[in-house]
């Protein structure tokens, strides 16, 4: 594959996919500590879910410099963000018909929107960005949630470890909460329990089965070997499924210890959910049906059974049994399909 990049000085091409979805305020605070990391050889690429706030003209505005981003009432990070840098930002715009023209640009600008036009999940709207990086023969891809802020030299240790490892391994960051910054939410990933059928943040340093999707970097080859995320995760579970394609394929995992991010504990998720409050058990069920079956089998039906156990005492203690039968049914329905979709 060829190279945009100077192997001696270190500066692979790394191309930032931010997804977006009603959510363009934290996106600009995002892209604003990205264009003060002391990483240059970067290029951004935000993709849109069809977000109902405007959230692409808004981020354009910022770019050409007629939002101006503000420091925010007793948030502790302020300084990551703001004072705002130098604008007019260069940046291009497209819909998901015009990028699936695109072969190669002469030119690419520091900053791409890409409209999807409709809410294709989280792997869905992100394999848009992938597909043109690939394209365009970027080193690496970096996925990062939009309700981020990286620190100066975030990025620079993950290239850094990286390049370490051969290239062999996807490598994650250490998470921080944003409003408690002295709180790790996550130490590059975590855990999975095959006996009950859950995930759990390690917040230590310590074996990981997955790193967390709020922050990737991989590198092209690995993408190339093991393909973009699978789009019958919506909205969780598709970095754990990642993760565990990349092992299953000779891929190793990592964390840049020395890669600090702070993240607005799923904000994300939650703009994604906000309209329908079983959306958000419907696609955990989803994920989890998908994610055991994938990789176990049938031997998926302990993990799943658990799950469905201890999900009924949940609602029994929280006392939400109308959301009883939509969660049977859908885990039984992803178990009917799950051989027509994995």
């Amino acid at each position: 594959m060829k190279k945009n990049n100077d192997l001696s000085n270190n500066r692979q091409l790394v191309n930032i996919l931010i997804l977006n979805y009603n959510g363009w305020k934290d996106t600009i605070n995002c892209l604003e500590s990205i264009f003060r990391n002391s990483y240059k050889n970067y290029i951004v690429t935000v993709i849109d879910n069809g977000s109902a706030d405007n959230s692409m003209d808004h981020i354009g505005s910022w770019a050409e410099g007629k939002i101006i981003p503000g420091a925010e009432k007793d948030f502790p990070l302020n300084d990551l963000f703001y004072p705002p840098v130098k604008k007019p930002v260069s940046y291009e715009f497209f819909n998901t018909s015009e990028i699936n023209q695109i072969q190669k640009r002469k030119k690419i600008p520091r900053l791409t929107l890409i409209q999807t036009g409709a809410n294709l999940g989280f792997a869905g709207g992100i394999n848009h960005g992938i597909q043109l990086a690939l394209k365009e023969n970027s080193d690496y891809v970096w996925l990062l949630n939009n309700d981020t802020l990286i620190t100066k030299d975030s990025l620079n240790e993950l290239v850094r470890v990286s390049n370490e490892s051969g290239n062999s391994k996807i490598t994650g960051s250490v998470l921080y909460y944003a409003n408690d910054p002295s709180k790790v939410q996550a130490w590059g990933g975590g855990r999975i329990n095959f006996f009950s059928g859950t995930t759990r943040h390690l917040t230590a340093p310590g074996n990981v089965d997955y790193l967390t999707g709020a922050s990737l970097l991989i590198p092209a080859g690995i993408l190339t070997s093991v393909g973009c995320l699978d789009e019958g995760f919506f909205l969780y579970w598709e970095d754990a499924d990642f993760s565990m394609r990349a092992k299953k394929s000779g891929w190793g995992l990592e964390v840049a210890e020395k890669s600090i991010l702070y993240h607005k504990h799923n904000t994300a998720a939650k703009s994604a959910i906000k309209d329908n409050s079983n959306f958000g058990d419907i696609q955990t069920s989803r994920g989890i049906v998908r994610f055991f079956f994938k990789h176990w089998g049938f031997l998926a039906l302990i993990p799943v059974t658990s799950r469905i156990i201890r999900g009924i005492f949940r609602r029994i203690k929280k006392g939400t049994f109308k959301q009883f039968p939509v969660l049977i049914k859908t885990m039984w329905n992803a178990m009917k399909n799950i051989k027509k979709s994995v």
